[in-house]
Order: C-alpha cells, then structure tokens, then sequence
C-alpha cells in the first residue's frame, strides 16, 4: 500500500512559528477537532490568538475521506496541546465529536463515525 498523499495547506501564520530540529520530535498526540468539518477547523485555525500572531492548530488534519492535509510543517512547534507543544507533532482527525455542545453533559457523546480499519496488506 503506498503512502498516503500529504496536500500542504500552511497557515498564513506558519512562518512566525517558532522552528525546531525534527530529532526533538518524540510524541506524536492524536486530536478530534470536534468541529463539524475540515473547512471550519481551518477557519479556527487560522484565527490569531497571541501577540506573536499565531493561533491553535495541528500539524496534519485527517478529513473524514481520508485526505491528509498540513498546515504546520514538523519542523515548525504548533500550538496544539499546553506543555508538549515543542516535542510533539499534533494530528487533527476531523469528527464533530461533542460538537457545539462541549460543555454539556449532552455533548459527551460521538456523532460522527470512525472509518473501517485498513489493512497494510
């Protein structure tokens, strides 16, 4: 089975990300970006949240039919989990998850179906 096809897709922001040597890389977190499809976690994305101008986001998205999207390069330090940011690589699955109903006990529960399993056969 080939590698899948990774389609970069940088933030406007990505150069201003603070750079890092791939070998600190050592944790890879899974993500679900709880929204209800790629577009709108790109418009979340790109949303300006701190004085360096970068916002939240996660290396690679996973749309739900399988396209891989990047919009941070490894060697660029996203802002997609407190304390890990620096030796990790964030990986957004796309899932409306809890979605708009994040706070609630209503909202704990998935809406969106994961994909079959495929083998690397």
């Amino acid at each position: 089975m080939p590698a899948p096809a990774i389609h970069p897709h940088p933030l406007p922001y990505v150069g201003l990300l603070e750079q890092r040597a791939l070998e600190a890389v050592d944790t890879v977190v899974i993500h679900c970006t709880e929204l209800p499809d790629l577009a709108t976690a790109r418009a979340y994305g790109e949303r300006v949240l701190y004085a360096s101008g970068t916002g939240n986001s996660g290396h690679y998205y996973i749309d739900r039919d399988g396209r891989l999207e990047e919009y941070v390069p490894p060697a660029r330090i996203a802002h997609h989990t407190r304390g890990w940011n620096a030796r990790s690589v964030g990986i957004e699955l796309v899932n409306t998850g809890r979605f708009p109903d994040w706070r609630t006990r209503a909202g704990r529960r998935w809406t969106s179906p994961t994909p079959p399993p495929r083998s690397r056969r």
